[in-house]
This record gives C-alpha cells, sequence and structure tokens, in this order.
C-alpha cells in the first residue's frame, strides 16, 4: 500500500533516537540488555512490537513503491509493442474498407451513366424500327437507318459510356484495365419486341495484392423499349383517336381504365421526338390528339405553355386537336379515372330506402308502390316491411291508414333550397394561380375575397333536401349531386375548389367558398360575374 510521510511520522522517529541509549559497559543494570537478561528480553520485545510492526511497514512501502516504478517501465515497454502490432491492421482494415467504398462508387456512377445512355439510345431506336427517313437532302437512300445502327453499335455506346463517367476517373478507379476493362459482350442492343438491353461487365481489383480479398467480376444493367414502350392498335377505329400526357406510368394507368391509345411525354415540355412520332401517328391513320396534361394547365404557366405547343405541333402534322379536361378535384387523368371506377364499385354496394330517396328528391312518391313490390318479391329478405321503406312506426302506421297520409308527414320533413354555382372563366386562355385551391392560396395572391369578375355563373337550380339539414350539410349535397355524373342540363364543371355556391331564400343570400374538404363563408358581388345561362334553369336537383 502507498506510504504518506507525515510530520507526525517524523517526529516520532526523533523522539525513538533520543530515547536510545548506547549500553555502558561497565554499568549494564543502567541500560538492560534482553540478550543478556532473558527476562528483561521478553519484556521489553512486547513493548518494542509497536516498532517493529512501524519499521516493517515502512519496509514494504518502500519496496511496493520501488517495485511500481519498475512495472511501469515494463508495461510502457509493452503498451509501445502492442501500438506496432495493431497500428499496422488498422491501417490494412482502414485501405481495404476504403477500396470497397470505392467499387460501389464505381458501380452506382456507372450505373447512372447507363440510364442517361439508355434513355438517349430508347429515343433513336425508333429510327431503325421505322425506317423513317427525313425528306431534305441529297444523301443515299437509307443513310439514316444506317446512321441509325450506328448509334446504337456496341462500340458507340461504350465511348459514350466512357465520356459520360470520364476517362480520367474510370483509369484511377479499381476497374481492372481502366475506361478500356468495360465490355458489353452481354449486351442485346437491339433485339426482339422492341426492346434495348445493356449490360456492361468489367473487372475490379484491389489496390495492393496483399489486400483481404482477390479480384471478381462486377456488372451494371439497362432494360427499355424503344421510343416509349406503347404500342398501338392497327386497327384504323382504335388509333384515330391518340391521348396525350405526361409520364409513362400515367399513360400506362389511363391506357389500362380507359381501353384508349396514349402517347407519353416525359415533361410537360419536354416535347423532344413528339413531332416525328405525330409524324407517324399521321401517316398510320390517326386523325385526331387529345392533349390530356393535369388539370394544373389552368393554374401553372409552364404546364399551359407545354399543352399549348402540343396542339400547334398536331396541326402542323396535319391533325386536329382538342383538350380534355376533368373533375378539377383530381390532378392527372389517373386519378379521375381511378376514382370513378372506385365511386362505381361503391354504389353497387349502396341501397337507399325509398325514404332517404324522397326526402332528397330523387324520386317521387308513387315510386312507393315500387318499393313495396321490390320487398313482396324478395328483396331485403329477413327485414321487415317498415324497415325496408325506411319509415319509422308513426310513419308506418299513416302509411297502413293510407298514401296521402304518410306523404303529407314526410312533406313536413323537406324543403326546396335555391342555389348558384360560379365558377373561374377561362375563356380569356389565361392561367389564374388560385385555381383549383384552397381559399389560402387565394389570400396569398392577393385577394382578400373571390375576385367576382373572374367568374362565370354557370348553373342556377333547386335542390329537396331535408328539413334539419344545416346549410353546410345543403352544401355538401350540391358538391355530391354535381361531382363527376352531372345532371342533364348542367353546363358547368364538377364542383371544386375555387368554385363559389351561393344559397338564396326569402331571408338573404349567403356565399361559399369551396376548399378542397369544406367550404368556407365568404362575400361575393355577382353582378360582376359573366353569365353563361341565357334564363333560370328550372330543372328539379339542377
Amino acid at each position: 500500500m502507498p506510504f504518506l510521510w507525515s510530520g507526525n511520522q517524523k517526529q516520532l522517529l526523533t523522539n525513538l533516537k533520543m530515547n536510545r541509549k548506547k549500553p555502558s559497559p561497565t554499568n549494564h543494570k543502567q541500560s538492560p540488555d534482553s540478550a543478556r537478561d532473558p527476562e528483561i528480553s521478553w519484556s521489553d520485545r512486547k513493548r518494542s512490537s509497536c516498532l517493529f510492526r512501524y519499521i516493517e511497514r515502512v519496509s514494504l512501502s518502500v519496496s511496493q513503491n520501488l517495485a511500481g516504478l519498475v512495472f511501469k517501465k515494463q508495461i510502457g515497454a509493452g503498451m509501445t509493442v502492442e501500438a506496432c502490432l495493431l497500428l499496422p491492421l488498422f491501417l490494412f482494415f482502414f485501405v481495404n474498407m476504403g477500396c470497397a467504398i470505392e467499387m460501389i462508387r464505381l458501380h452506382g456512377n456507372l450505373q447512372f451513366s447507363l440510364w442517361q445512355l439508355g434513355s438517349r439510345m430508347s429515343l433513336y431506336g425508333y429510327v431503325v424500327h421505322s425506317g423513317e427517313e427525313p425528306e431534305e437532302g441529297n444523301q443515299e437512300p437509307g443513310w439514316w437507318g444506317d446512321m441509325a445502327g450506328m448509334l446504337l453499335a456496341s462500340t458507340y455506346i461504350k465511348a459514350r459510356l466512357i465520356d459520360l463517367t470520364g476517362r480520367e476517373y474510370l483509369d484511377h478507379s479499381p476497374l481492372r484495365k481502366g475506361a478500356e476493362g468495360l465490355e458489353l459482350w452481354e449486351s442485346d442492343i437491339f433485339g426482339e419486341e422492341d426492346e434495348i438491353d445493356i449490360v456492361v461487365t468489367y473487372t475490379v481489383s484491389p489496390w495492393n495484392s496483399l489486400a483481404g480479398f482477390f479480384s471478381f467480376r462486377m456488372a451494371n444493367r439497362y432494360s427499355a423499349h424503344i421510343w416509349n414502350g406503347y404500342g398501338l392498335p392497327l386497327e384504323e377505329e382504335s388509333v384515330r383517336v391518340v391521348y396525350v400526357t405526361e409520364g409513362c406510368l400515367k399513360a400506362g394507368i389511363a391506357h389500362c381504365l380507359m381501353d384508349r391509345a396514349f402517347l407519353s411525354i416525359q415533361g410537360a415540355n419536354n416535347l423532344g421526338g413528339l413531332k416525328e412520332a405525330f409524324t407517324q401517328l399521321y401517316q398510320s391513320g390517326t386523325e385526331e390528339i387529345v392533349e390530356a396534361h393535369d388539370m394544373d394547365k389552368f393554374c401553372n404557366d409552364a404546364v399551359a405553355l407545354g399543352a399549348a405547343k402540343i396542339h400547334l405541333l398536331a396541326r402542323e402534322c396535319g391533325m386536329t386537336c382538342r383538350q380534355l379536361t376533368w373533375n378539377p378535384n383530381y390532378k392527372g387523368i389517373d386519378n379521375w379515372q381511378l376514382a370513378l371506377k372506385q365511386k362505381a364499385e361503391k354504389r353497387k354496394g349502396e341501397r337507399q330506402n325509398f325514404k332517404e330517396q324522397y326526402l332528397t328528391g330523387r324520386c317521387g312518391f308513387a315510386q312507393l308502390r315500387d318499393y313495396v313490390e321490390a320487398w313482396h318479391d324478395g328483396a331485403g329478405p329477413g327485414e321487415p316491411l317498415d324497415g325496408f321503406l325506411g319509415l319509422n312506426a308513426q310513419e308506418y302506421a299513416a302509411y297502413c291508414r293510407s298514401d296521402r297520409e304518410l306523404q303529407m308527414l314526410l312533406d313536413g320533413q323537406r324543403r326546396n333550397q335555391d342555389f348558384r354555382i360560379y365558377q373561374l372563366d377561362f375563356s380569356d386562355g389565361r392561367t389564374k394561380p388560385f385555381a383549383f385551391q384552397d381559399i389560402e392560396v387565394l389570400h396569398k395572391e392577393g385577394h382578400q375575397q373571390p375576385p367576382a369578375a373572374e367568374y362565370c355563373l354557370v348553373h342556377e337550380g333547386r335542390l329537396t333536401v331535408p328539413a334539419a339539414e344545416t346549410e353546410f350539410e345543403v352544401l355538401r349535397r350540391v358538391f355530391e349531386v354535381f361531382n363527376d355524373d352531372l345532371p342533364v342540363g348542367y353546363h358547368g364543371r364538377s364542383v371544386a375548389p375555387s368554385d363559389v355556391i351561393e344559397l338564396f331564400d326569402s331571408d338573404g343570400r349567403r356565399y361559399y367558398y369551396r376548399n378542397r374538404e369544406n367550404f368556407t363563408k365568404v362575400r361575393f358581388s355577382p353582378a360582376l360575374a359573366h353569365s353563361l345561362l341565357k334564363g333560370r334553369s328550372g330543372d328539379e336537383n339542377g
């Protein structure tokens, strides 16, 4: 154990030295000698045992301190040896880890360059497939197809791949033989079914032969259809009309849901190669192009410009072109078609009873007999007639007495609500940034209230609604009625965000702005709005 020197211990040693006297040779009694007197020896030894234990403890402490110094030097030497052994191993592991990371980075860079090159090749491929040849120039026949064939040759692809990735980078990468180590022997540049399959194989190796792994082969692959991957039917009636939209996935979904021919572009303004495609379609018998860009073409200038260019290109190629619009609650044509399908499936499982239909004006009272006959024929198995008709006990008792009494009860539970629908007017050809957006976007554009001068009155009508419904419930019913399956005589779009609904009666007029999920009460000046109506529409429910 360590020993701490203090002032008390030094004073104790000094007192011991002063009290101890050297024995006199002539007077032994004055200085007891334990060696000569055994009796004194034992008693003196007891008195001095404290001193002996103290000296032993001091000696042990000094020995431990000396041993500690010796062992510290030995331990320091041991740490130096361990560092000499571990540092090279750490550096060896670090270098190998860096080499592995560089191999992964090489694979990613080659894949990105291959994707860029393959996308361009898929555009060049249609030239070889169609044999299209420009009309201008005095070149030999077939020169255009020969040039396209050269573009799709493996030597050209390899050279372009090296240029895109960087020759210097490849030469200093783990790639064996540098840029020249890239091989395309497994590629099928222009295979069956108009496909491009580019496979790049190469060998990578560590920077040093002492690494913990050996050389091995890696590969990158790109597969695609030439042009856009959609084949058009050969029947003249099927290809008479072709739809154009943005995005391959969107075009594919819409094609499956609508069973129409679709041509996709890679962006609203990415029209590269579209004129050539239109020319080919025209030669194949296509007569009309339908521009089906997303509905943000009414609020986004860039999308609107791309849509306008499609119209110009179609006319230049000898075809007519029209714009397709749909329910603005759905941005893309694929979203709209999918929603229509889902609504149709939902309606199959829904059944409204007679009372619900009558209170909302969807049927007349005379149809009560049709419901009763359907129940007798087995509709609503296991359900009593009053439940099948939706009548409570009082109403069913009135029905048992007479049809007239039941009609008077139900007529007291419904009322008529007059309304008008105002929608943004795009007849001037200008986009409106807040079109089909929530009221927050309207405010960001500097409008505190909907600018009535930008709106057009598209419908005026009357709804029959349950008398207990609030105005917001009536507004929700207007939204449901005038959405997708539009009533006969309605000339506007499906009710959507940015539309204004007016409810009016003897109590006055109230205006509500449609958001994506609800309505907001606003101020509106109908006198400033345009009108598409020649007179009031008296159609029931629109």
